[in-house]
């Protein structure tokens, strides 16, 4: 049992009607190449650093705390 098909047309339970549909509403991205990341946006964002000093944190004190005897 697949779920899951590579295209609409591919798909043997979907009627004509809903195959046109699909298609006529589907854009045409034509382009090969998906989207590049965002890494100067992603890496220099508040939730970024705000993770990293978390997780520093969190380490630091299991460290601390397992270090001490």
């Amino acid at each position: 049992m697949f779920l899951y098909v590579e295209r609409p047309a591919d798909d043997p339970d979907i009627s004509e009607k809903e195959l046109q549909y699909i298609l006529k509403n589907q854009e045409n991205d034509t382009s090969s190449r998906p989207p590049s990341t965002p890494w100067k946006s992603l890496l220099t964002s508040i939730p970024t650093y705000a993770l990293t000093i978390a997780l520093f944190g969190q380490y630091w004190m299991a460290f601390y705390f397992l270090s001490v005897h």
